[in-house]
């Protein structure tokens, strides 16, 4: 009896350990996508997974890479300035950091970026930012984004009342710092404004060719 329960107790998948199966469903409905994370949780690697399933829907750009090579290997088109947006449509554009590489005079003015933002929601375009600075994403620009994408980051260290530190006081069962602290490399929070049902703790597979030349492209 005792081995039967601990097989049972190994086979069972807790019910916040699980995988997001319903991107497919949620893909038309996306506009601006924000991730963000602490440096080294793995930030960079949930973009790459959510690349390669947007990849087999539509074109993927991803801006001003540094490692050219690398993003068409992985079957992304590079982007070397943020203008080329003017002449296309349908597609997914990542940008990592954008307070280093937007121009700065989008990332500083509030407007801009909104206007940005705007801009890439009418022309059906997926947007992908992720940064480590929380605080890029204020209540100003809330408005433009979808979708949330939380992954391991210092829950004190958020600014209060922002949307990051509601989103993650929401999803905890018990104490958001308790989230956060247990919140390990696979996995992230996922928060939508349409789809509020799906929102919650779920796991993600590192993608089978990530390496560190695509986790530190700079180096």
């Amino acid at each position: 009896m005792k081995e039967v329960i601990e097989k049972q107790e190994v086979i069972k998948e807790p019910e916040d350990n699980r995988k997001f199966k319903h991107w497919d469903q949620i893909i038309p409905k996306l506009n601006t996508i924000f991730v963000t994370a602490n440096l080294g949780e793995g930030k960079t690697a949930f973009c790459f997974h959510l690349l390669d399933i947007l990849k087999a829907k539509m074109p993927v750009y991803v801006l001003k890479h540094p490692d050219r090579k690398l993003i068409i290997e992985r079957g992304y088109k590079n982007m070397y300035e943020i203008d080329e947006i003017e002449g296309l449509n349908n597609i997914a554009l990542y940008v990592d950091e954008p307070q280093l590489i937007f121009p700065q005079e989008i990332s500083k003015n509030k407007i801009l970026l909104n206007k940005f933002f705007s801009l890439v929601r009418q022309k059906d375009i997926i947007f992908i930012l992720s940064t480590s600075d929380t605080r890029y994403i204020t209540q100003a620009n809330d408005f433009y984004i979808s979708t949330y994408i939380i992954k391991r980051i210092d829950y004190e260290m958020v600014k209060r009342g922002s949307k990051i530190k509601n989103i993650i006081r929401e999803i905890a069962k018990l104490t958001p710092v308790g989230l956060m602290e247990t919140l390990s490399k696979n996995e992230y929070l996922f928060y939508n404004k349409q789809f509020k049902r799906y929102n919650g703790r779920y796991t993600f597979k590192l993608p089978s060719y990530f390496d560190e030349k695509h986790s530190k492209p700079f180096r």
